[in-house]
């Protein structure tokens, strides 16, 4: 199940706010996800410190590198109120012919 409002509201506070884009926002089962897109590593991982993503400090480096590389950002997070017994393996899938995770 998809929150297509959810995801057209956080987009535009996302583009509004930083500069960022939120180009899907979704809901399924008890985890909640976003893709971030932005040139700026800082405002990605200030927007998504803000909005309650756990993002270590060590992972910084490797995220810049990514956001000059061009990379887009999947962030997935239990939902609130959903406790750690409700997790459940994550799949990943989308249209292309080569993965790159």
């Amino acid at each position: 199940m998809r929150g297509a409002g959810y995801s057209a509201a956080i987009g535009r506070e996302v583009a509004r706010k930083s500069g960022n884009v939120v180009t899907n926002a979704s809901v399924v089962g008890p985890y909640q996800s976003v893709q971030v897109h932005g040139s700026d590593p800082g405002s990605i991982v200030g927007w998504l410190r803000a909005h309650d993503y756990v993002v270590p400090t060590e992972l910084e480096p490797i995220l810049a590198r990514y956001v000059t590389e061009g990379f887009d950002f999947l962030a997935v997070r239990l939902r609130p109120k959903a406790g750690v017994r409700a997790m459940r393996p994550i799949r990943v899938s989308y249209d292309g012919a080569y993965a790159t995770l």
